[in-house]
């Protein structure tokens, strides 16, 4: 979502209530972002200029930034040109995506000088230029355009500033709304929304949807009348809100992630998305980089352990798959005791240098059956070695056992971190899964995990709590360390607990206060754990429940894992509704 000029406009009509104040400081936290602290008496204001394509804006901002020790050049330009400066005007021209600074100061022998620092929100051709009003001659950019890079504007210190060339687009507050409507619908070959977007200056793709509800399925070729007046309502309304500056700021939400933001209501998608309203464009634009950037690294930094969780789970699988293929090896080794005991019972028929003997099987009704002689070997020898073979086997097969045991633990541990990863809302929920895989010995990255006092930082993340609608408190773990703490440290013996039927996912314990558990309470917190399991997509998920005297936890069991008994199922469907109506925050 690109910012549009008409939001640009209402920015703009921002920063013009700060006209007269004075730049205190300037930063570069990022390399195409500078900060701007603007005074004036008993208050102060930041002003984020960024020229990064993926969130190039200017606002007002609330957020804290990080600066590098060492400023960057054009930070320092910036500094030595701009400091304690004043703020004399600023202008957009139409609705172009362009906003001038324009700042009254001094240059080094007390001349006054007045500079433009020109902010051009245009995606990728997006920049910060600072040029001198006199001569236009460009001082310098945060992006620096070549020649080689574009032959039509070349952005370069010490060259004539050239104004972004004109799209000749039709300005609604400039034109008649009837005049407005015959130019649309000259193109009868286009959609309204396209049309729109091609004709009029400012408007973003999804204000052009806006205003094509309900006439977005048919060419302009195929207006009538009516759809005419629609249109020419639309415009006209528009254009009042406009005047008026009557903007409604909101943020679009889908899946708790934020996808649109207009000056104007939107309701192309019905009750598909969530809205979020804000009093001020500045704040609007604040709250929308700064969760769509929080979204980005927490989808980076799942990602990250996803693929290094699934690469764990494949190896371990390779590993169980081999260990139960080396057993099958020794699954008929039995045997070797057998002709040991038939050899050693048939002594008197075994001389050296034969290569088997008939004996009778008495483990067979006495069938008759050839074994195989080591004619090196002496018949002691012999039995000697066919006991041996056994006692091999025997050792390998329990200890076999025992590693595919061990593999299997760990691939359910580790799918049961991947569950949760996948369940994580924010970087503390990853940062804590991490820190429970390096406690394990599997992801060994390290990480400075205690405070200056030299103890461990103690868990900033709380298991979720809940409420059922009969007053019954509902514990549920976010991760597998909180689990165990909740299932064999918080919870008394006559407490409920509750788990997803052979399906990862979290322990959930009802805290029972020494009363029955309701029938609804039970209901309730099934369908907590099947919401937050690996089953939250599906529906009729099973969920195993007993009082928690029944579950135990083995002697160096991972964490989460846990066995239990006299446990009943009850079915329930995972309803993001019923759990968001119960959640408390504490």
């Amino acid at each position: 979502m690109a910012l549009d000029g008409i939001f640009l406009s209402a920015i703009k009509d921002e920063i013009q209530s700060w006209i007269g104040s004075r730049i205190d400081r300037i930063y570069q936290p990022m390399s195409q972002e500078i900060v701007i602290l603007l005074r004036r008496p008993k208050e102060n204001i930041k002003l984020l200029i960024s020229a990064n394509s993926n969130c190039a804006r200017i606002n007002f901002t609330k957020n804290d930034f990080s600066n590098p020790k060492k400023p960057p050049m054009f930070c320092m330009l910036l500094r030595k040109h701009l400091e304690n400066g004043r703020l004399n005007s600023v202008r957009q021209e139409g609705f172009d995506r362009v906003i001038n600074l324009e700042f009254e100061t001094r240059n080094q022998i007390g001349n006054k000088v007045i500079y433009i620092l020109s902010v051009e929100i245009m995606g990728r051709h997006s920049n910060i230029i600072l040029y001198n009003k006199e001569d236009e001659i460009i001082v310098d950019a945060i992006k620096r355009v070549n020649s080689n890079m574009s032959s039509i504007r070349p952005i370069l210190p010490k060259i004539k500033y050239s104004r972004v060339p004109s799209q000749k687009k039709l300005n609604i507050l400039d034109c008649d709304s009837a005049v407005v409507v015959n130019k649309i619908v000259e193109q009868k070959d286009a959609f309204l929304d396209q049309a729109l977007t091609s004709t009029m200056e400012g408007f973003s793709p999804v204000v052009s949807r806006e205003l094509s509800t309900g006439v977005r399925d048919k060419v302009l070729g195929d207006f009538d009348l009516n759809d005419k007046a629609i249109l020419f309502d639309r415009i006209q309304k528009l254009k009042q809100k406009i005047i008026n500056k009557e903007y409604v700021f909101v943020v679009l939400i889908n899946k708790n992630k934020p996808t649109e933001f207009s000056f104007m209501d939107i309701n192309q998608y019905g009750e598909s998305y969530n809205k979020k309203f804000f009093s001020t464009a500045s704040e609007l634009l604040d709250f929308f980089y700064l969760e769509k950037d929080h979204i980005e690294r927490l989808h980076q930094c799942s990602n990250n352990i996803v693929n290094y969780l699934k690469s764990k789970i494949s190896r371990a699988e390779r590993t169980l798959n081999v260990r139960q293929r080396e057993l099958k090896t020794f699954s008929n080794k039995d045997d070797y005791k057998k002709y040991g005991d038939l050899l050693s019972a048939n002594l008197n028929k075994v001389s050296k240098g034969q290569i088997s003997v008939v004996v009778e099987n008495f483990y067979d009704s006495n069938k008759t059956i050839t074994l195989k002689i080591d004619p090196d070997k002496t018949p002691i020898q012999n039995v000697q070695k066919y006991y041996k073979i056994y006692k091999k086997a025997k050792n390998a097969r329990v200890k076999l056992n025992e590693l595919i045991i061990q593999a299997q633990n760990e691939i359910d541990f580790l799918e049961s971190e991947l569950d949760l990863i996948c369940r994580t809302t924010n970087e503390e929920e990853i940062n804590e899964i991490i820190e429970e895989l390096r406690e394990q010995n599997y992801y060994l990255k390290t990480i400075n995990n205690k405070s200056k006092s030299g103890k461990k930082a103690k868990n900033k993340i709380k298991p979720f709590k809940f409420i059922s609608s009969d007053g019954f408190i509902i514990w549920c773990g976010k991760n597998n360390k909180q689990n165990d703490i909740l299932t064999t440290k918080k919870a008394n013996k006559d407490d409920v607990w509750l788990h997803t039927h052979d399906i990862h996912g979290s322990h959930v314990i009802i805290f029972t206060d020494g009363k029955k558990v309701s029938d609804k309470t039970l209901e309730e917190a099934a369908v907590i754990a099947a919401y937050n399991s690996k089953g939250r997509n599906g529906s009729k998920i099973p969920v195993d429940y007993t009082e928690i005297r029944n579950v135990h936890k083995p002697k160096g069991a991972k964490p989460g894992m846990v066995i239990f008994e006299k446990q009943k199922t009850i079915f329930a469907d995972p309803s993001s509704e019923i759990v968001d109506s119960l959640l408390v925050d504490y």
